[in-house]
């Protein structure tokens, strides 16, 4: 699967938590949601893939900002970081 359909299926899957939590909050099926995870959970699922697939696959460090910025040029490596983002 590429990045962009990854990118694109986390961003619907995290838009439907939000509605739901917006528009139906007291909803059965938006409860039980609540409170299995179900949603944080697949998206910590695909962050988690996408760490161990491709963590180190990219360069970088933690030792300055350019080091921080570098994994960003690996599509795989910025869309890890956007699901970690989701995943909150």
């Amino acid at each position: 699967m590429n990045a962009e359909t990854i990118f694109s299926f986390a961003n619907y899957l995290a838009m439907i938590g939000w509605l739901l939590m917006v528009l139906a909050p007291r909803w059965n099926l938006t409860q039980k949601i609540g409170i299995a995870g179900i949603i944080p959970g697949l998206l910590a699922a695909l962050y988690l893939y996408l760490i161990v697939t491709y963590f180190g696959k990219s360069e970088g460090g933690l030792g300055s900002l350019e080091e921080v910025r570098l994994p960003t040029s690996n599509d795989y490596a910025l869309l890890a970081g956007w699901e970690h983002y989701l995943g909150f």
